[in-house]
């Protein structure tokens, strides 16, 4: 299941309750990645700067998520879906978000640095988290003009 070249990155626990790694962009291991699969990776990541909504915005970083297992495992659909298929009060959907988001954010860093744009952007500062760190968020952005989460 494992891919050769298997990179290192962020673990996450999905919906099978075992671990997972997402490869995160590391300037030693660039020339590693196939201009397809680094093709592909910047096609989603405009899909995140190009969210309308917080909904659009979590797809897309599902996308980039499962395209990061892709680089270092050979899944199927079957095994995708059993991977992220989560009841909706698991705890584990929202740490996967979370890592979804962290990964989006580590290489939306990288391509910042490569086109020369500062690197100040914050994923989600137009659409905070729900519930109560939510409001909490949005005080703080009032507060402080920005928002206080920078990962």
């Amino acid at each position: 299941m494992r891919r050769p070249g298997f990179r290192s990155g962020l673990s996450v626990i999905l919906a099978d309750g075992q671990r997972w790694t997402l490869p995160l962009p590391a300037e030693a291991d660039r020339e590693e990645i196939p201009a397809p699969v680094e093709e592909h990776i910047r096609a989603i990541l405009e899909m995140i700067r190009e969210a309308e909504d917080r909904a659009e915005l979590l797809r897309a970083e599902l996308a980039l998520g499962i395209h990061l297992l892709s680089i270092n495992y050979r899944l199927g659909p079957e095994q995708y879906q059993e991977l992220l298929s989560f009841e909706r009060s698991s705890p584990m959907r929202e740490t996967s978000q979370e890592a979804f988001h962290r990964a989006a954010l580590a290489y939306l860093r990288r391509l910042n640095a490569e086109e020369g744009r500062a690197d100040h952007l914050v994923i989600g500062e137009r659409y905070p988290p729900e519930g109560l760190l939510g409001l909490v968020t949005q005080f703080l952005r009032r507060l402080w003009g920005r928002s206080p989460v920078s990962e």
